[in-house]
């Protein structure tokens, strides 16, 4: 079994930079070569400024290669929950920015020609319990009164023109979302940074920050460079030195596992649509079938456990689901560091004098590339509207570095599930 993502193997050439010294002086140092830090890389540079990316292991290491590749619609908290937390006007506007950012992403991806199968096959919201199917009922209707979005409920008897399993109790679907090939994504980015002037320095570890008269000074494994501006995009690999933004953010492992490529019948018969497909529980599961292997993700574990242990805990809920891949192979296991914030919503803004974006809580693939694009519009001062800017961005006491209190939240969602069952 390969414990590295599925991705990286679709790739015709390495995704890695080629090598750059660390300069001496730049304009603006970005921390974190993923999806975000390429991003704001991008439009920063196409301004004029002169950018350097320092990335700690190499080009898209962390969770922006290791997802399951879906671009979907929303935020962590539901329309519902959002609604409820910040009034109409507000979640209407924070839920409209995710239509925007993948609309932005899919115009971007054809202007500069970046081929990484971007499809807008359509989310699938899959209800593990009856009780859940009737809340996907009163979603609907939400989404489409306040929210000016059209889904589509798939009732139970219905279920199977989409999903080759008993195990759910009809869907919500949503048109608008769609999946892609986060390897190649990555990929795609890192050219246009490149062609933008972007000069990017891998396996270059960031150890410390520090004010050197109006500007900075970063010191890293490989030496000190002297900056006007810091933008921090490592998200769920954020360092214990920024502790100011890593009290703020918390790692989640999200744990995938790949099979071996399926026979056309098989693998037609498990998502028939080719739909994005995510469940209702707390302890999640999301899955999509792509060259022909089905990519079944969620949380395995809440503590850290290497991949050969989190695919023995995938592969018998993977089974549940689609009990007639019984006997297929397993090629591939990995995981990812999810960035969840307390409040389960992205942030972007100034900590201080240092930029950052962070806090995607699973929704990253195309929201980490729009907050990228805005979080250059920040640091190049344009004005701007955008809904996530300071964000109030809470954090609990006695959280410094590791997170106690993901064992008990673990445990908590568990017996919910359990529970709705």
């Amino acid at each position: 079994m390969k414990t590295y993502s599925c991705w990286l193997d679709t790739l015709e050439n390495s995704l890695s930079a080629p090598k750059t010294e660390l300069p001496e002086q730049t304009d603006l140092t970005i921390i974190g070569a993923g999806i975000t830090g390429l991003t704001t890389g991008i439009f920063t540079a196409k301004a004029g400024v002169n950018v350097t990316i320092i990335e700690k292991n190499q080009v898209g290491y962390g969770a922006s290669t290791r997802n399951g590749g879906q671009t979907l619609a929303g935020l962590k908290l539901s329309p519902g929950a959002l609604l409820k937390q910040y009034g109409k006007e507000k979640a209407v506007t924070f839920y409209r920015e995710t239509l925007k950012a993948i609309d932005g992403l899919e115009q971007f991806l054809k202007e500069h020609n970046i081929d990484c199968d971007f499809n807008r096959a359509g989310g699938l919201w899959a209800a593990c319990t009856p009780g859940h199917y009737q809340g996907f009922a009163s979603a609907q209707t939400l989404l489409k009164d306040v929210y000016q979005h059209e889904t589509h409920l798939i009732p139970p008897q219905n279920l199977r023109e989409e999903l080759g399993t008993n195990y759910y109790h009809g869907g919500l679907l949503d048109p608008l979302s769609g999946g892609l090939n986060p390897a190649r994504y990555v990929q795609g980015l890192m050219g246009v940074a490149l062609e933008s002037g972007v000069k990017i320095v891998e396996k270059t570890e960031v150890v410390g920050v520090s004010r050197q008269g109006t500007g900075f000074a970063v010191d890293t494994s490989q030496g000190r460079i002297v900056t006007n501006k810091i933008a921090v995009a490592t998200n769920g690999y954020t360092p214990d030195f920024l502790r100011a933004i890593r009290r703020r953010i918390i790692p989640i492992g999200s744990y995938i596992i790949a099979t071996e490529q399926l026979d056309e019948s098989t693998a037609k018969e498990l998502i028939i649509n080719n739909r994005l497909v995510f469940d209702s529980k707390k302890y999640l599961h999301y899955f999509r079938v792509y060259d022909r292997r089905l990519i079944f993700g969620g949380r395995a574990s809440y503590v850290e456990i290497d991949p050969i242990l989190s695919a023995k805990r995938m592969i018998p809920q993977m089974h549940a689901i689609f009990p007639q891949l019984q006997k297929v192979k397993i090629e591939y296991s990995w995981v990812g560091y999810v960035g969840f914030t307390f409040d389960q919503m992205p942030h972007l803004g100034q900590m201080g004098d240092i930029y950052y974006s962070m806090g995607y809580c699973g929704h990253g693939v195309a929201n980490a590339f729009h907050f990228g694009r805005n979080l250059a519009d920040l640091i190049l001062e344009k004005p701007t509207d955008f809904p996530f800017l300071n964000l109030k961005t809470p954090t609990i006491p006695l959280y410094y570095n590791y997170p106690w209190f993901l064992p008990i939240a673990g445990a908590w969602y568990k017996l919910k599930d359990f529970l709705a069952h």
